[in-house]
C-alpha cells in the first residue's frame, strides 16, 4: 500500500512538471507577441514625431529668412529714395509706385458742357425763360410763359408775339426767342415734344380757315415746322389743334380771351424709351 502511494505521488509529480513547463512555453509565447506589438506601435510614433520635427523646422527656418530680407528691402527703399526702387536680382531701377497719369486739360467748352449737366433742370428752364423774356420788350413778356412738374414742361406762346390775328405765319420777330427754344428742346433727350394750337370762342370765317379748328391745327404746323428746322428731331414731334376748348380762362373779356389765344410747346417725359400714346 505504502509503495503504490509512492508511484501515484511520483506520477502526479510528473504531470505537474509537464504541466508548469507547458505553462512556461504559452506564458513566453504570449509575451513574446505582445511584446512585438508595442514595438510597432513605439516604431509608428517615432516616425510621427521626427514629421512633425521636420515640418516645424522648415516653417520656421522660411519666417527667418523673410525677417532677414525684410531690413535689407527696407534699406533699398531708402537708399533710392520713395519715388524708386532697384531689383535685386538685376540692378534695374523702376518707378515705384508707378507714377499717375498727368490729367488732360479740359478746355473751356467741355467744362461748360460738365457744368451744363450738372445743372438741374428747375435752372435750366429759369435760363431758357430769361433768355426768351431778353428777346421780348417789355410789353410782349407776359405773353411768354412757363409751367410744369418734373414729368413734364409747358411753354405757352400768347398770339400778340407769335402771329397776327386770324393768320398762321410766324412773325419774324419772335424767331430769334423760338431758335433758343428749340435749342433748349433739342438737348432735352428723352422728352416727346407735343405743339398744340388754341383759340378763343370768336367764330372766324374766311376762305383760308373756315373754323378755329383749322386756324389753331395750321399754328401748331407752323410752330412744329420751324423747331424741326432748328434741331428738333421731326419723330418727337406731334400736332395737336384744340380750337376754343381748351382754355386757360372763361371767354368773358377781350384779356381772357387774348389769354387764351395762345400756341403750347409741351415736353412729356417718356416712359421705357418709348413715346407715351
Amino acid at each position: 500500500m505504502p509503495k503504490l502511494d509512492k508511484e501515484e505521488f511520483k506520477r502526479r509529480l510528473e504531470f505537474s512538471e509537464r504541466k508548469r513547463t507547458f505553462l512556461e512555453k504559452t506564458v513566453r509565447k504570449q509575451t513574446v507577441e505582445e511584446d512585438s506589438f508595442l514595438w510597432s506601435v513605439a516604431d509608428l510614433m517615432t516616425l510621427l514625431l521626427i514629421f512633425f520635427i521636420l515640418l516645424y523646422s522648415q516653417t520656421m527656418s522660411r519666417s527667418v529668412e523673410t525677417h532677414d530680407h525684410a531690413p535689407q528691402n527696407q534699406l533699398l527703399l531708402q537708399t533710392e529714395g520713395p519715388s524708386s526702387w532697384r531689383d535685386s536680382t538685376n540692378g534695374k531701377r523702376s518707378s515705384w509706385p508707378p507714377a499717375a497719369e498727368a490729367p488732360q486739360p479740359v478746355s473751356a467748352i467741355e467744362h461748360e458742357e460738365l457744368n451744363t449737366r450738372q445743372v438741374s433742370k428747375e435752372k435750366t428752364v429759369q435760363d431758357l425763360k430769361r433768355d426768351v423774356l431778353s428777346s421780348l420788350e417789355e410789353a410782349e413778356q407776359g405773353d411768354f410763359s412757363v409751367r410744369g412738374d418734373q414729368s413734364r414742361l409747358v411753354l405757352a406762346l400768347g398770339e400778340r408775339i407769335t402771329f397776327k390775328v386770324g393768320e398762321a405765319e410766324l412773325l419774324a420777330s419772335f424767331q430769334p426767342a423760338l431758335s433758343r427754344i428749340a435749342d433748349f428742346i433739342a438737348q432735352k433727350q428723352g422728352y416727346e415734344v407735343v405743339v398744340s394750337g388754341h383759340t378763343d370762342n370768336t367764330p372766324i370765317h374766311n376762305s383760308r380757315f373756315p373754323s378755329n379748328w383749322k386756324l389753331s391745327a395750321a399754328r401748331a404746323v407752323d410752330v412744329a415746322k420751324f423747331l424741326i428746322e432748328n434741331g428738333v428731331r421731326p419723330e418727337r414731334v406731334s400736332i395737336q389743334g384744340y380750337s376754343e376748348y381748351r382754355p386757360l380762362r372763361e371767354n368773358t373779356t377781350p384779356e381772357t380771351r387774348k389769354a387764351n389765344r395762345r400756341v403750347e410747346i409741351m415736353l412729356i417725359k417718356e416712359e421705357g424709351g418709348k413715346f407715351k400714346n
